[in-house]
């Protein structure tokens, strides 16, 4: 995704989301359910800037977006929502 793309989006809503594995070949969550699929998340903020929120898939998309855990590992995030480095300046740690 390009700033041009990224400035585009209305603020407040979602950019992006998928089904994942827990494995080496998607995102690490837990060593204790590989295999098992995660939700993720991607989110602009009110504010503009964006985060990407995951949890287990039997949660739901609406518990991901209250509780989910924040995607942090900068190689994640950009495997999960591939983006150029003016977005990823605007990602919210």
């Amino acid at each position: 995704m390009t700033l041009n793309e990224y400035n585009q989006i209305p603020n407040d809503s979602i950019i992006a989301k998928g089904i994942v594995p827990n494995s080496h070949e998607g995102i690490t969550a837990s060593r204790t359910r590989k295999g098992d699929n995660l939700i993720w998340i991607a989110k602009k903020s009110y504010y503009g800037d964006w985060a990407i929120y995951i949890h287990w898939e039997e949660k739901g998309e609406e518990y991901v977006l209250d509780y989910g855990d924040k995607v942090y590992s900068i190689p994640d995030i950009k495997k999960l929502l591939p983006c150029d480095d003016e977005v990823m300046k605007l990602y919210r740690f």
